[in-house]
């Protein structure tokens, strides 16, 4: 199950059915709102990758997040059905510099990750 604090970003690839869609979530537990937020990707029958976000900031400073792909940035819906699932996740909290987190054939690419200074990831499973 998603933990998100917003909508769920949707990213239509190529095909039809269940499998030719990814979800992108982002979200605190407020069961323990002192650990860091967990973005998460994945279809809707499994998430496939979490990564945790360690940023300094507290659970009620809640970013936006976009998915990006050819200059484009989307909040909702991303429709990559001409390309390959490449594309990258932007986390941007208000006043700050923005974290890119690339996406490449459908992993998420954390050693390629662009991180404002003070930000780290990690991988949860």
């Amino acid at each position: 199950m998603y933990v998100s604090n917003f909508d769920l970003l949707e990213i239509r690839g190529k095909g039809d059915g269940p499998l030719a869609f990814r979800l992108v979530g982002f979200g605190y537990d407020m069961n323990n709102p002192s650990r860091d937020p967990v973005l998460q990707y994945g279809t809707d029958k499994d998430i496939a990758q979490n990564v945790s976000i360690r940023s300094g900031k507290h659970y009620y400073e809640t970013p936006e997040v976009l998915g990006t792909a050819n200059g484009k940035f989307e909040k909702y819906h991303m429709d990559l059905s001409d390309s390959p699932l490449t594309f990258a996740i932007v986390v941007r909290y208000p006043g700050e510099t923005e974290l890119r987190i690339p996406v490449e054939n459908d992993v998420i690419r954390l050693e390629k990750a662009a991180l404002p200074k003070g930000f780290s990831i990690r991988r949860e499973n």
